[in-house]
Parts: C-alpha cells; sequence; structure tokens
C-alpha cells in the first residue's frame, strides 16, 4: 500500500503525503494559537469595560449615539479594527482633557483613580497598536 505516484517532477506517496499532511496540521495548530494569543492579548480587562457601561454608554451607546460615537459595538471587535482604535483614541483625548464624562449633564462621573487606570489601560494598548502597526 505504499505506492508512490510521479506526476512530472513531483512525487506523491504515503511518506511525502504525511509531511505535508503534518506540516499542514502544524501551520493550522501555530496560526490557531496566535490567533487566541492575539485575542487574549488584546481583550480589554473587566475593569475597563465596565467603565464604559456605567459612564459611556448612556450617551454612545445602542439608544444614543452622540458626536457620533458608540461605544457599545466596539467592546467585542475592540482592538481588532483600525476605526475602533481611532475611537478609542477620541475617547482618551476627550478623558484627557475633562471633556468626558461631561459634568452636570445628569452623568455619572467616575472616581479620578479609576478614570486613571482606565486611560493607561487605553493608552498603553493605543501604543501597542502603534509599535505593531
Amino acid at each position: 500500500m505504499n505506492e508512490t505516484h510521479i506526476i512530472g517532477k513531483w512525487r506523491f506517496g504515503w511518506w511525502s503525503s504525511s509531511k505535508f499532511g503534518m506540516t499542514a496540521v502544524f501551520l493550522g495548530i501555530v496560526l490557531t494559537a496566535t490567533t487566541v494569543v492575539a485575542t487574549e492579548e488584546t481583550a480589554p480587562p473587566a475593569y475597563v469595560t465596565t467603565y464604559f457601561k456605567t459612564y459611556c454608554y448612556q450617551c454612545h451607546g445602542e439608544s444614543t449615539q452622540k458626536g457620533d460615537r458608540r461605544f457599545d459595538e466596539i467592546a467585542g471587535k475592540l482592538m481588532l479594527q483600525d476605526d475602533a482604535v481611532l475611537l478609542l483614541k477620541d475617547a482618551v483625548d476627550a478623558i484627557n482633557r475633562g471633556d468626558m464624562p461631561p459634568v452636570g449633564k445628569n452623568v455619572s462621573q467616575a472616581p479620578a483613580e479609576q478614570t486613571r487606570r482606565v486611560v493607561q489601560w487605553l493608552t498603553g494598548f493605543l501604543q501597542q497598536r502603534v509599535d505593531l502597526g
């Protein structure tokens, strides 16, 4: 059953087929592992998503998108799309300027330490994207 078939200069047989098969399996495993690692490395921690849900979705969520900003949709694809990254950069800039969340508009204000922590994580993430991109 160890037949070898020669087509042109290509040789097909059990050994070469299994070598090809093993290479394909290995590459599949490596690519899958790389994808999983990239997803885990870029997924926002719970405190970041909680921050956005608590302080941003009221004005930038499913029912309202002030300033054409919608943060509820980017949580799952947050780190993978360039437009989501630009949106996050705008958010960090607005938070750093003190524009968001707006004061006196029936919007809860986040504690300063919580905001600092979220901005620190987002800034680090954005820096990684710039370094990788």
